[in-house]
């Protein structure tokens, strides 16, 4: 009968527990859970004498695994009429945790996972509470176990390193092998390492190397000058480090920022002026080119609530900033190049003129269609001309 508890019932039950890592994290910490018990659901009365072969070859499924001793059957007498007394199976037992992993065909895993959390412990004690939350990850890890007792080995002893990944000194661990299990890593050197060597305010992989004390690979700062007479050693186009580019010395009175590479290598002419290629919302790391306080700087990005936002970021760094290109005008001018925002900010932005604020509220309330964006670069190069010349006009 299908309401009846199978065989099959049971290894889903079990094997449930052990994909929770319930069994393994018992082997390591145990909470009393054995002797485990599985109550069953079987025939009752009425169904035995309406069903009785289909019982009867329900009962033997128990009976031919209880004699391989995999658990143990507690029974129960049910007196019948007719049939007389029936005893019938109501849970299974399973004394040990051994059993259990043999029932399951897990012994080879089940091994593996006590040589390695040895070895674990063995060097790092404290990574018990690690152990406990993530058990099921040993067995998977099993490969390159040794390799990351190694890596956490190692900047353990050597804290703070202030060296690049890359100049570690580890038998067949390379940046590779680093960059590809930095969240396993980093979860074990939480637990191992002294508060006092972790940056707390660096969080997740990518904040990784900060975060321990190595070497990051510095962010680039991309820009070109406009003007041949502030190219550098006659180059126009350089990609530096943003510490240098925040100590650069330069004659540039007007900085152009551009969210489009194309944009910003189509970018006409200007007197002492440079086009800067922007980041996205990373701006943080120009907060420290002071010499761009006092410039003339005009943002240009999409004309949608991100493009919106990230102006109401650079604000934050850059308040003097204008923007260009970015108004009501300019969308309704090409209409036919709007695409569709994948996904909208509906965020209180406090660096927007009246004027942006409003064409922001407008885009969120879907005024000119559902989630309208219009990408700066497909703005026609003659506007981008004629909005140069206003601005030249203005500065006069």
């Amino acid at each position: 009968m299908n309401q009846w508890t199978s065989l099959q019932r049971i290894r889903s039950i079990l094997e449930s527990k052990w994909n929770r890592g319930i069994f393994l994290q018992e082997s390591l910490f145990p909470e009393n859970l054995f002797p485990l018990r599985i109550p069953l659901r079987g025939p009752t009365a009425s169904e035995l004498s309406d069903h009785f072969s289909e019982a009867q070859s329900w009962v033997s499924q128990f009976t031919n695994d209880g004699k391989r001793k995999f658990f143990d059957v507690q029974w129960n007498q049910i007196n019948h009429r007719l049939l007389g007394t029936n005893e019938i199976p109501v849970a299974v037992l399973f004394d040990s945790l051994e059993q259990v992993v043999k029932y399951l065909g897990k012994s080879r895993d089940f091994e593996l996972f006590g040589k390695l959390t040895s070895e674990l412990l063995q060097k790092f004690p404290q990574m018990s509470s690690w152990l406990q939350k993530n058990s099921l990850s040993v067995v998977e890890l099993a490969p390159v176990w040794e390799k990351l007792i190694n890596v956490a080995h190692w900047i353990k002893n050597h804290p703070k390193p202030n060296i690049y990944i890359r100049q570690m000194s580890i038998t067949d661990v390379d940046t590779k092998f680093v960059e590809k299990y930095k969240k396993i890593i980093g979860e074990w050197l939480d637990v191992i390492l002294d508060q006092s060597d972790i940056l707390p305010e660096f969080t997740g992989v990518k904040g990784f190397e900060l975060r321990y004390g190595f070497l990051s690979k510095p962010a680039q700062i991309r820009f070109r000058f406009l003007d041949k007479d502030l190219y550098i050693q006659g180059i126009s186009d350089l990609s530096i480090r943003a510490d240098e580019f925040c100590s650069l010395e330069s004659a540039v009175e007007t900085v152009f920022v551009t969210e489009n590479d194309i944009n910003g290598l189509a970018f006409p002419d200007v007197k002492y002026a440079m086009v800067l290629f922007g980041r996205g919302y990373g701006f943080d790391i120009l907060k420290d080119a002071r010499w761009l306080q006092d410039k003339k700087i005009y943002y240009w990005g999409d004309i949608d609530t991100h493009g919106f936002a990230i102006l109401n970021q650079f604000r934050s760094v850059f308040p003097q900033a204008v923007s260009m290109l970015m108004n009501r005008e300019t969308l309704t001018a090409h209409k036919e190049q709007w695409v569709n925002e994948s996904a909208s900010v509906n965020a209180t932005l406090e660096n927007l003129t009246e004027e942006e604020l409003s064409l922001y509220k407008d885009l969120i309330d879907n005024k000119y269609g559902d989630s309208v964006r219009l990408e700066q670069e497909v703005i026609s190069y003659d506007r981008l001309i004629n909005c140069l010349r206003e601005i030249s006009v203005k500065q006069k």
